[in-house]
Parts: C-alpha cells; structure tokens; sequence
C-alpha cells in the first residue's frame, strides 16, 4: 500500500513545510508529513486570563495600559452617557484604548475632553457602530472631516496646521464621507 521512504520530488507546499529529511510515507502518490519534522511556536504575552468580556479580563487589560491612558479612560467613562448604544460607548473606550489614547491623523496624544469619534463610513450612507468602523480622534480634526462651508474649512486649517501627510489622511476621511478633498 505505502512506502516508508526518504520523499523524491516531493510537492512544493511539502518542501517549504519540511525542512528535514526524515523518512515517512507515501501514499497514494503523496508524502505525509513526518511528525519529527513539526514545530510548535510559544505565544509569548498571551493569557487565557485576558478577556474582554470578564470583569478580571479587563482588569487585566487595564492593568497593561500605561497609568495616564487609564485615567483619560476613567474621564471618558463619566461622559458615556451621551452616546446612544451600549456597543458605541463600550467601543469608543476600546478605540482609545488600541489607539494608546493617540489621535490617529496626528499621533498627538488625545486628552479626554479633546476626544471624538468618527464614523468612517457614517451611519447616514450605511456604517455601523461597531468597533472596525470607529476611529478616535482630535475634536477639530473631526468638526474639519466634516466641514462642508469654505469659512469652516478654513478656520479650522489655521487652527490645526497639519501637514501634507496628516491632510491626505483627513482627505481620504473627508471622501469616505462623500466631502470634496482639502488642498
């Protein structure tokens, strides 16, 4: 039925997964996999204790997050009631939290009072409120991507004076949002 024999031209996808050569068998014109040739990776950092959805996985997570983080965390967290879901608020100190309280056009760290979220796709041509489609950002930055009148736009590029790369950011936000590009 099979051979226990050194592989001959074996496949590709059996060359690049084993490196060795040990002997193994051949079946039905095609090589199994030697055991002795299977590794294993340690995951480093990771924990069955960290989940988000447990009061001590959070507590955890919580733990990591470098303390002036936290307490913008624990300001954002009093303002939650203006939100209107659950899944929004949960997921704006999330967004915060993943982004290491950073404003994701400047990379300025972002105070509580100074933080909003932004739709990328907005709820009104079809986004939702979950987690992917939510970026946290500068409160100005947010009043430009949505500005539509020439006197805001205007007023709010002195005010921020961001260069050319943060601006290609806003733009690509801005045309998500269905607004004609800043130059």
């Amino acid at each position: 039925m099979g051979k226990y024999q050194i592989p001959i031209n074996p496949n590709e996808t059996y060359k690049r997964f084993n490196k060795n050569k040990f002997k193994t068998f051949k079946l039905a014109n095609m090589y199994l996999h030697p055991i002795a040739d299977i590794q294993t990776n340690t995951i480093y950092g990771f924990s069955q204790d960290t989940c988000n959805y447990t009061a001590q996985g959070r507590e955890v997570v919580y733990r990591k997050l470098k303390s002036y983080i936290a307490t913008e965390i624990h300001k954002l967290m009093k303002n939650i009631y203006e939100y209107n879901s659950v899944e929004l608020a949960d997921d704006k100190l999330s967004k915060y939290s993943s982004q290491k309280g950073n404003c994701l056009i400047t990379g300025n760290f972002l105070y509580a009072n100074e933080v909003e979220i932004h739709h990328v796709k907005p709820i009104s041509l079809g986004g939702t409120d979950s987690f992917a489609n939510l970026i946290a950002r500068h409160k100005d930055i947010h009043k430009l991507i949505h500005s539509t009148t020439n006197e805001t736009i205007d007023r709010y590029m002195d005010k921020l004076q961001l260069n050319e790369q943060e601006l290609g950011k806003v733009n690509k936000y801005r045309k998500e949002c269905n607004s004609i590009n800043l130059v």
